[in-house]
């Protein structure tokens, strides 16, 4: 079915110029989500988040009963490139409920490399209807704070449901999040 327009106070994002942005849903149903990056607040070699949490069609949290086994990143974090191989920041990190933090042991950082595709994946075991995706920015310092995802794209089950530009963290540990919701006049506010 092709995606339902945002209605004004559910449309969130700034446009990436790849066309419109927002929220392009409401109450999407799927059981994977995609994150696809398209650019950084400026870092042109790494990549990084602090973590992502979903929200069911109840506002309820959606727990991932095995993170290693539920996520996953291309490229996977930055023991990948050559002199790392024992990094903690690895995609696992993003669901692991720690959200105010510069600690390497709650962050997922991996290499950026223009023009190629940086997806996160992440699998909740089975579909479920979701109200909100709540993004938490790179927080590891003010430096590292341009490492952070700008613009993306969110898919469920391939379907595209929001474009728009994450926010960037101020001051660590100041939050940096944004939240796309996926509005319906039936479903409770999810918490904050």
């Amino acid at each position: 079915a092709p995606a339902q327009a945002p209605s004004a106070a559910c449309a969130t994002g700034s446009g990436t110029g790849a066309g419109p942005s927002g929220v392009f849903a409401n109450l999407p149903s799927g059981r994977v989500l995609q994150m696809d990056i398209l650019s950084t607040w400026g870092d042109p070699h790494y990549v990084g988040l602090t973590g992502v949490e979903l929200f069911d069609d109840q506002g309820e949290p959606v727990a991932f009963a095995d993170a290693r086994a539920q996520l996953r990143a291309e490229p996977p974090d930055i023991n990948v490139l050559p002199g790392y191989g024992h990094d903690p920041r690895v995609v696992s990190n993003l669901v692991d409920g720690v959200l105010r933090t510069c600690d390497d042991l709650h962050l997922w950082l991996a290499p950026f490399t223009r023009g190629r595709r940086h997806v996160v994946w992440l699998d909740m075991a089975h579909e479920r209807s979701l109200s909100m995706v709540r993004v938490w920015n790179y927080n590891k310092s003010r430096i590292h704070s341009f490492r952070g995802a700008r613009f993306i794209e969110l898919r469920l089950d391939q379907h595209l449901i929001f474009r728009g530009e994450i926010n960037k963290v101020a001051a660590p540990p100041a939050p940096a999040r944004t939240a796309p919701a996926f509005c319906s006049a039936a479903a409770p506010a999810p918490p904050s």
